[in-house]
C-alpha cells in the first residue's frame, strides 16, 4: 500500500515524485496545496538555501505541467495562478497573502477598503444579556444560560480568539505552553455596574483577540455578562436602559459595541436602543441567533462573527440588527420567522450591508449625526403607553379599556393603508374622547410592509378624531418611540404628535424630491474636461475603440474624482466648492468620510487647517469624529496638535475624544510641550480631553517635566488645573516637589534668574501641600498658618525658611 505525503517524507531530492502517483482529483491537489502552504510556513527554521529551493518550488507550481500517468487523470491546474512574491523573504509566516487562493479569496482582497475603518486593531464590547446564543443543553432542564460559558466557548474557538498573538511585541508565539494566563487573555478596563452598590466601578476584564481578516486588520474584544443572564421575554423597559448607560460609561474605552440578546423581543431593545442613545457616532450591533452555539449545527457562530466583523471594520453609527448574514436598521426590523436562520427582515427598507464573499454597505442609507451634539443616553421611558390592535367585531368596552388613566400614548394597529370601521360611532367617539384628554394615538398598519395614508375614507376618519399617522413604521419602533416622547412630560401632546410623525432616528420612509442632477456648476464641468481630454488623448493615440471609455466608465471615473475634490476643498476652505459637491450628490449620500492615501478623511484635513466652517459643515452632514487615519490619529488629534482652538471645541461639542490607537502620541506631545515651555500647545491638549496627570516615559507626568526644565509659566498653568495631583511618583519614586527642590539646591547662592524661578517652583509646588511630615514634625502649609504641630517638643529638629521654603535641619549632624 502507497504511502501518502505527508510533512515527514516530503524531502528536499524528490519534492514533486508523489505527485504522480495518485488519482489528480481536487480534493487531492487542495491536500497537497495544503501541505505545500503548511511547509512554506515553517520558514522561520528554514536555512536560506531551503528559502531558496522554496522560491524554486513555487515557480514550478505556478507552471505546473506534469506527465500523465497510466491510472491517472490530467492534473488541472487552478483557474487562479499562486501569488507572487518579490522576494525570498517574503515567504514564511510573515507572507500577508496565502499561496494558494480561490477567486472568492481574490475578489475580496481587491475590495475597495476606502470605507473601511483605519488602524491594525479595533476594540468592541460586547454585552451578553441572554438569549439562546450563549445556552448549554443540560438533561434535566433542557437549554438553561450558564455563566461566562459563552466566554469560554469563544475562547476555544480558532475563528474568536488567536491564543498565539502577543500583544505586547505583535508577533506570534511558537510555543502556548510558556504562556500565561494574562498573555494569552490580556485585559481591558471596562466599566460595569455593581447592583449591590447601585454604581459603577472599573474593572480589568479579560479580553480576546481576533484572527487578521483579509485586509489584516484584528479585533480585541472582551465580554460584560449580565447576572442573572435573561430570557428576552423577561426583559423591560429597566434593562433596555441599563444597556444604553454601559454603552454610554465604556464609549471612550470601545470603538463598537454588540448586544447579544434574545430573538423575541430582539426588535424591541433594538429600537429602543435607537432612541435612547442620543447622538451617536459609533456602531451598535444586536444579534442572538436561533440554535446555541453549544450546538455543531448552528447560526450562533456565523451571526456572532458577522456582527463582530462588521463592528470591527466599518463606522455605522446606528442601532443595528445583523441576522442571516444581513445588517438591518434595528428600529425597522421585525421577528418573521421562529423556525429558521432568517428570523428578521426589514420589509419597509433595504438591509444597510449584506455579507457574502464581499461585505457590501449600502452607504446611502446609513444615518449619519447630522448636529453638532456629544453622545449621550436617555436614562427615562414613559411605561404608560400600550398597543390596541383592532379586529372584526371589537367592542366599545375593550377600546375603552385601553384609554382609561393613566395611559398617556397609544399604538393603533389598523387595516391595510390605515384603516378602520368609519361606521363604528362608538368607536370613534372612544377614541376622539382619549385624544382631547391629552392621549396620544398612533395609526400603525397590521401589515409587515406597506405605509399608512388617508387614501381611503376609512382612513380619513381616523385622522378627524385626532389619530395621527405612524407612516410605515413598525409597531414596535412606534411603542418605544412613542415612550421615549413621553418620558419626564418633556413635550407637550400637540408636540408629541408632530413629533411621532416626523424622522428622528431613520425609523420611517420620508419620500425625497426626485434627485435632480446639475451639469453646469463649475465643479462638474472640471471633472468632465479631465474625462474628455482623457477620452480625446486616447483617441488621438489609439485607434482601438476598445480602449476607449464608455459611459460606465466615465461614470465610474467621475465617482473616483468626487473624493480627490472634496479632500481639496477641505484643505483649502472652499466652502463653495464643497456646496457645489452636495448639490451635484443631491438624492445620494456624499460620501463626507472617503480617505486619501494617508487615510484622512476631509474631516482631518479640515481639521490640520484650522477650517472652522468646514468643520462644522462636514460635522453637520455626517462626517465622522472618530474616523482614524493609518497613523491611529483622529481629526481631535489634528486639531489639537495644529493649535486650533474653535475646532476643538466643536469636536468636543461633537463628542470627539482621544482613542487608545492615539494616546501614546498624545501625551508624547504634552509631555514635550511641558518640557519646552509651549504652554499655548499644551492647553490646546487639555482643552480636547487629555488627562492631565497620564504618565509617560519613565512615569513621569507634564508637571515632572516642566518642573524639571524649569519652566515656571507650564507649572502656574498645571497648578491652576483643578484635578492636577503633585503627588505622582515617577519611577525612581520622585514627586515633582522633589526635582523642584533637588534643582533649587543645585543653583543654590547662585542668585540669578534661574534661581528665582526654582524658588518660585519651589514655593508653588510648597503653596499646593496640605500637609507634609518629616519624621515626627507635622509642617501645616506657612502660607495658610505660621503654626507648627510638633510632636515631640524634645525632637533634635528645627525649622528654617526660606523664602517660603521649609527645609528641615538635623541639629545634632548639623546637616
Amino acid at each position: 500500500m502507497e504511502k501518502k505525503p505527508s510533512k515527514n517524507n516530503f524531502q528536499k531530492d524528490n519534492e514533486f515524485e508523489f505527485l504522480n502517483k495518485y488519482t489528480q482529483d481536487s480534493q487531492i491537489f487542495s491536500k497537497l496545496a495544503h501541505k505545500l502552504t503548511k511547509k512554506i510556513s515553517f520558514g522561520k527554521s528554514l536555512t536560506t538555501n531551503q528559502y531558496k529551493n522554496m522560491s524554486s518550488i513555487k515557480r514550478k507550481l505556478d507552471n505546473l505541467e506534469l506527465p500523465e500517468s497510466e491510472t491517472s487523470k490530467p492534473f488541472v491546474r487552478s483557474n487562479t495562478p499562486i501569488s507572487e512574491y518579490s522576494s525570498d523573504e517574503d515567504l514564511g509566516p510573515s507572507a500577508n497573502q496565502p499561496l494558494i487562493y480561490n477567486d472568492a479569496v481574490s475578489i475580496q482582497l481587491h475590495q475597495p477598503r476606502s470605507d473601511m475603518a483605519t488602524g491594525d486593531v479595533s476594540q468592541v464590547l460586547i454585552i451578553y444579556t441572554g438569549g439562546t446564543i450563549g445556552m448549554k443543553n443540560t438533561k434535566k432542564h433542557g437549554y438553561v444560560p450558564v455563566p461566562d460559558y459563552l466566554t469560554e466557548s469563544l475562547a476555544e474557538m480558532s475563528r474568536f480568539h488567536d491564543r498565539t498573538f502577543d500583544p505586547n511585541f505583535r508577533r506570534f508565539s511558537s510555543n502556548l505552553d510558556d504562556q500565561t494566563d494574562e498573555e494569552i487573555y490580556p485585559t481591558i478596563k471596562i466599566t460595569v455596574k455593581d447592583l449591590n452598590k447601585n454604581e459603577y466601578v472599573e474593572i480589568n476584564q479579560r479580553s480576546l483577540i481576533s484572527p487578521p481578516s483579509l485586509v489584516g486588520k484584528r479585533i480585541r474584544y472582551s465580554i460584560i455578562e449580565y447576572e442573572p443572564l435573561l430570557d428576552s421575554c423577561n426583559m423591560s423597559s429597566d434593562d433596555w436602559i441599563r444597556i444604553a448607560s454601559d454603552i454610554e460609561s465604556n464609549y471612550e474605552t470601545f470603538d463598537a459595541f454588540i448586544i447579544l440578546h434574545g430573538t423575541d423581543t430582539m426588535a424591541y431593545t433594538a429600537s429602543a436602543l435607537s432612541f435612547l442613545l442620543e447622538d451617536l457616532g459609533k456602531t451598535v450591533i444586536l444579534t442572538g441567533s436561533q440554535v446555541p452555539i453549544s450546538e455543531v449545527r448552528n447560526d450562533a457562530v456565523e451571526n456572532l462573527l458577522g456582527a463582530l466583523t462588521i463592528a470591527g471594520h466599518y463606522v455605522i453609527p446606528e442601532v443595528c440588527l445583523f441576522f442571516n448574514n444581513k445588517l438591518f436598521r434595528g428600529n425597522r426590523c421585525v421577528k418573521m420567522n421562529a423556525v429558521d436562520f432568517d428570523a428578521f427582515d426589514s420589509p419597509n427598507l433595504a438591509p444597510l450591508a449584506t455579507v457574502g464573499i464581499n461585505i457590501n454597505v449600502n452607504w446611502a442609507e446609513v444615518v449619519r449625526p447630522a448636529s453638532i451634539a456629544k453622545f449621550k443616553a436617555h436614562k427615562t421611558l414613559n411605561r404608560n403607553v400600550s398597543t390596541l390592535r383592532l379586529f372584526p367585531g371589537i367592542t366599545e368596552t375593550t377600546v375603552k379599556a385601553l384609554l382609561v388613566e393613566p395611559i398617556e400614548g397609544v399604538i393603533l394597529e389598523t387595516y391595510g393603508a390605515g384603516n378602520a370601521p368609519n361606521t363604528r360611532d362608538d368607536i370613534m367617539r372612544a377614541l376622539a374622547a382619549a385624544s382631547d384628554r391629552g392621549v396620544v394615538i398612533v395609526n400603525c398598519t397590521q401589515c409587515k410592509k406597506g405605509i399608512v395614508t388617508d387614501l381611503y375614507a376609512t382612513g380619513k376618519a381616523l385622522r378627524k378624531v385626532g389619530v395621527v399617522s405612524g407612516n410605515d413604521m413598525t409597531p414596535e419602533c412606534a411603542l418605544v418611540k412613542l415612550a421615549y416622547l413621553l418620558s419626564d412630560n418633556r413635550y407637550q401632546p400637540e408636540v408629541v404628535r408632530e413629533l411621532m410623525t416626523r424622522n428622528l432616528r431613520g425609523e420611517l420612509t420620508i419620500v425625497a424630491p426626485k434627485p435632480r442632477f446639475t451639469f453646469h456648476n463649475r465643479t462638474h464641468k472640471i471633472i468632465q474636461n479631465m474625462i474628455n481630454a482623457a477620452a480625446e488623448a486616447n483617441h488621438a493615440a489609439v485607434k482601438d475603440t476598445s480602449l476607449m471609455m464608455d459611459v460606465q466608465e466615465k461614470v465610474l471615473m467621475e465617482k473616483s474624482l468626487y473624493p480627490i475634490l472634496l479632500c481639496s476643498a477641505a484643505g483649502t476652505d472652499d466652502l463653495d466648492g464643497m456646496l457645489l459637491l452636495s448639490e451635484n450628490y443631491e438624492g445620494m449620500m456624499l460620501m463626507l468620510n472617503c480617505m486619501d492615501y494617508d487615510g484622512r478623511t476631509p474631516l482631518h484635513i479640515a481639521c490640520t487647517g484650522g477650517h472652522h466652517r468646514i468643520v462644522k459643515f462636514l460635522l453637520q452632514n455626517g462626517a465622522s469624529v472618530h474616523m482614524r487615519d493609518r497613523f491611529g490619529h483622529t481629526p481631535l488629534y489634528e486639531a489639537a496638535r495644529n493649535k486650533h482652538k474653535h475646532v476643538i471645541h466643536t469636536l468636543r461639542e461633537t463628542g470627539a475624544h482621544f482613542n487608545d490607537a492615539e494616546i501614546n502620541d498624545v501625551v508624547f506631545q504634552a509631555l514635550s510641550a511641558a518640557a519646552n515651555g509651549d504652554v499655548e500647545l499644551l492647553k490646546h491638549f487639555v482643552d480636547a480631553g487629555l488627562d492631565i496627570n497620564r504618565t509617560g516615559f519613565d512615569h513621569r507626568t507634564a508637571l515632572h517635566h516642566a518642573v524639571a526644565e524649569g519652566c515656571l509659566d507650564t507649572v502656574q498653568y498645571l497648578l491652576s488645573l483643578p484635578d492636577i495631583n503633585i503627588e505622582t511618583k515617577d519611577r525612581w519614586g520622585r514627586r515633582p516637589i522633589d526635582d523642584a527642590e533637588m534643582n533649587l539646591g543645585r543653583m543654590w547662592g547662585r542668585d540669578n534668574e534661574t534661581e528665582k524661578q526654582l524658588r518660585e517652583i519651589v514655593r508653588l509646588l510648597r503653596g499646593r501641600v496640605d500637609y507634609e511630615e518629616y519624621g515626627t514634625i507635622k509642617i501645616k502649609n506657612p502660607l495658610q498658618s505660621n503654626e507648627h504641630n510638633i510632636s515631640n517638643s524634645n525632637n533634635p529638629h528645627h525649622l528654617n525658611g526660606v523664602n517660603g521654603v521649609v527645609i528641615v535641619v538635623n541639629a545634632e549632624s548639623s546637616k
